[in-house]
């Protein structure tokens, strides 16, 4: 029995994600769990687990596609099929030798399309099994005779040869949408202040605590002094969030994500502390801590 294989949902907000590349090849063998492929998003990357043995039979997504979520990218099968050419509604078709004068045999789904277009087969080149005409021979003779539509002058200047274009990954685009949105719909305003840490030095002595956790648990109790400090723009009016999450930056090698402690308000030091370690090792994979809210504006 074929197991689908669907792009997954990697996050509360993701919309979409890119096979970014195939772990396993066509027809080749792939066990439970086994990284099979790798999917990016404008948040994460990382490497999708197969959720069944079996072998790669059918890829529908190719590396570099865009999909939106839930749409089905792959199938496998439990028996490596010999000579599979293709499979429409679970039945499994084979290659056949085409009958006599096969180069004039023609499905019916051409027969429509060629019908539907104005096309004579006899001038398609088949590519198919045995000069066979496919619906994608149609389709590339009738994008050849197309007329061809004016190219669209570009105001970007061609890179010279002394330059190197790097093309923007789907987290690096999302990164620069944010921060241009963020200059467009917030103050931006820098303030310093010193405090005195020595009491939290000696504190950590002997104990595996950094000084984050410290961090989140004085900005948790500011914003309970000071609830507007946990508030948003609305078109309304100021939005005041009545639950404290607390987004906390990690860096990447390929960008910068922002996981979000839960209810940072209502857990000690030693939780904060095993979230966030667990929030930054967690870049290869979906958990509950790296989903980012979109109900908790602070950030460290």
């Amino acid at each position: 029995m074929p197991t689908d294989i669907i792009m997954p949902q990697l996050g509360e907000s993701i919309a979409e994600g890119t096979v970014v590349k195939w772990l396993i090849p066509t027809g080749g063998r792939v066990e439970k769990d086994q990284s099979l492929l790798e999917v990016e998003t404008d948040k994460v990357a990382l490497e999708i687990p197969s959720p069944a043995a079996g072998y790669l039979a059918e890829v529908l997504v190719k590396e570099g596609e865009t999909v939106p979520v839930g749409t089905l990218i792959a199938r496998l099968e439990e028996v490596k099929a010999d000579g599979v050419v293709n499979k429409v509604a679970g039945v499994i078709l084979r290659h056949m030798e085409p009958p006599e004068g096969g180069r004039d045999y023609y499905s019916p789904a051409v027969r429509q399309l060629a019908k539907e277009k104005g096309v004579d087969l006899a001038q398609v080149t088949g590519t198919g099994g045995g000069g066979r005409v496919t619906r994608k021979d149609v389709l590339d003779y009738l994008a050849e005779r197309a007329p061809a539509k004016p190219k669209a002058t570009s105001s970007v200047p061609a890179p010279s040869v002394a330059e190197e274009v790097i093309p923007f990954t789907p987290m690096r685009k999302t990164i620069a949408e944010r921060m241009v949105k963020s200059r467009q719909t917030s103050a931006h305003v820098v303030t310093f202040f010193e405090a005195d840490f020595s009491a939290i030095a000696r504190f950590r002595e002997g104990k595996a605590l950094t000084y984050l956790p410290f961090v989140i648990n004085a900005v948790t109790r500011a914003i309970k002094d000071v609830p507007i400090l946990n508030s948003s723009w609305g078109e309304a009016g100021i939005v005041i969030k009545k639950d404290v999450h607390m987004g906390i930056a990690v860096a990447l090698e390929d960008g910068l994500l922002v996981p979000v402690v839960r209810h940072a308000d209502r857990k000690g030091l030693t939780q904060l502390a095993k979230e966030v370690t667990a929030s930054a090792r967690s870049r290869r994979g979906p958990s509950s801590l790296t989903t980012p809210s979109p109900s908790g504006p602070c950030a460290i």
